[in-house]
């Protein structure tokens, strides 16, 4: 699979302009990429109108204030250029049968700049420098040994970085799932931490019951890594039974979980989504309230 890395990303990916539209107006601000309608323009220039009509008749130094606020200012980038591009190891199409960034899967610049770093779809992560798009390290996730798997590991994650309070980003985790037999043992999920930048392993977890959806998040403080999973439901009649979880970042056991049936009466919520975590802002109503950093 041949990975390409542009200087300019733009909303829509592929578009080789991104129209960014300032309306003068309280000095908000929309940005829109260039397969947005004119219809939006005409919009915006309409409201605009309609500004001006509420301005008293003979009043010029309001009427001058609210022509300056009907300026539409339109804001070309230039067409993004090639930085580079590698084709990362053993990779190829759907049709193929080899494994690449797919769905779900995800590439990421470390928090530094100075990497890029890959999931596959069968768990494998690609490390690259992000300056020349050379492979510093890779990698493969061992297959699972427990009783009823199928020797299978897929991943549906992205990475999530540790950025200790001097800004120097120590460590991303991972999760991959182990898929097993029907009838036999639940499937179940793994976390891998790699040491930022060298790319050596810090630890694998044991295996953890269910499907960890998305990707696990490190708390702002370094302690814990938040993650939701899923189990797989008894019986046809039942739905997977959605489970939030904390690990420790010291070798990744969980040392605390809540099942989404604990909750009205035992009734299933069903299964969750991906976790995402808000580090800002550092107040709110909640306890310790300002100063809290939301960990």
């Amino acid at each position: 699979m041949l990975f390409q890395f542009v200087t300019r990303s733009s909303m829509a990916a592929a578009a080789a302009v991104v129209l960014q539209l300032l309306l003068l107006l309280g000095g908000d601000s929309c940005g829109i990429t260039n397969s947005c309608s004119v219809a939006t323009a005409s919009a915006a220039s309409a409201s605009a109108s309609a500004s001006a009509s509420d301005v008293r008749a003979g009043d010029d130094d309001n009427a001058a204030k609210v022509e300056d606020r009907r300026k539409l200012y339109l804001k070309h980038y230039p067409e993004p250029t090639l930085k580079w591009e590698t084709r990362l190891p053993d990779t190829g199409t759907v049709v193929s049968g080899s494994p690449g960034p797919r769905r779900q899967n995800a590439v990421q610049i470390s928090p530094d700049d100075a990497l890029v770093y890959v999931t596959l779809d069968d768990g494998t992560l690609h490390i690259l420098d992000a300056l020349t798009g050379t492979p510093t390290a890779s990698y493969t996730p061992e297959k699972s040994t427990q009783t009823g798997a199928t020797g299978q590991t897929v991943c549906t994650s992205g990475v999530s970085f540790y950025t200790d309070r001097n800004d120097n980003v120590e460590y991303a985790v991972y999760a991959v799932i182990d898929t097993s037999a029907s009838g036999f043992v639940p499937t179940s999920s793994r976390v891998v931490a790699i040491n930022h930048p060298t790319g050596d392993v810090r630890w694998v977890s044991g295996p953890i019951q269910g499907t960890i959806s998305g990707t696990p998040q490190v708390g702002s403080d370094g302690e814990y890594i938040y993650l939701t999973r899923n189990l797989d439901p008894e019986d046809d009649s039942r739905r997977a039974d959605g489970h939030f979880s904390l690990l420790t970042t010291a070798n990744g056991q969980i040392i605390f979980t809540e099942a989404s049936s604990t909750y009205l009466g035992g009734n299933e919520t069903g299964p969750y989504a991906p976790l995402a975590l808000v580090h800002n802002p550092t107040s709110g109503n909640f306890g310790d309230g300002e100063g809290n950093n939301n960990r």
